[in-house]
């Protein structure tokens, strides 16, 4: 067997990396591997949480039992390699990302429509003025998740290509954020 590195520090940290690009891909793919992941991935829907962050939490659990029985070098060593696992799965499901998105059009009806009948998220519509132009416009603001951004900004672009589109990352969401069931 060809041993790339001699370092166990070291081992862990790519290990951890390369199962966690694997995983976060599955998960993304919405797959499963088993084991925690399907409690992780319960947990997950239901508080909104990342995927890789709730992993770590659960497995560290039975890995420091484990180190109580065994080794605490391995145990420490395994620790590592989940939490840059957890890490790299966080970086590539990101499912838990909201976004908000600001979008300034003179089309606000148009684009209100759409998001509503494509999307499936609630908006909310202000009328504007441009404060150099003085022209009248639409404010549309609206939360989505990381995966609806393409979609999103693929159905701005044909309605308004000129629309303003203020995109940011969000803290936190309060209140109902799902999709509605057909």
């Amino acid at each position: 067997m060809l041993k790339l590195a001699e370092d166990p520090i070291l081992s862990s940290i790519f290990g951890g990396a390369i199962v966690g690009l694997g995983i976060g891909i599955i998960f993304r793919s919405s797959g499963s591997s088993g084991g925690f992941d399907i409690i992780g991935m319960l947990l997950a829907r239901r508080k909104d949480f990342p995927m890789g962050t709730l992993l770590f939490a659960m497995n560290s659990v039975v890995i420091l039992l484990s180190g109580f029985l065994f080794s605490w070098d391995a145990a420490l060593n395994t620790l590592v390699s989940i939490f840059v696992l957890g890490k790299v799965i966080d970086k590539v499901h990101t499912h838990h990302v909201k976004l908000t998105l600001m979008i300034i059009t003179r089309k606000g009806e148009e684009v209100k429509q759409h998001l509503l009948q494509n999307v499936y998220r609630g908006v909310t519509v202000i009328d504007s003025v441009g404060g150099f132009s003085n022209e009248r416009s639409n404010v549309i603001i609206t939360v989505i998740s990381r995966y609806e951004l393409t979609e999103v900004k693929t159905l701005i672009e044909e309605i308004d290509p000129e629309a303003f589109v203020n995109i940011t990352e969000t803290l936190e969401v309060m209140g109902l954020f799902h999709r509605k069931q057909h």
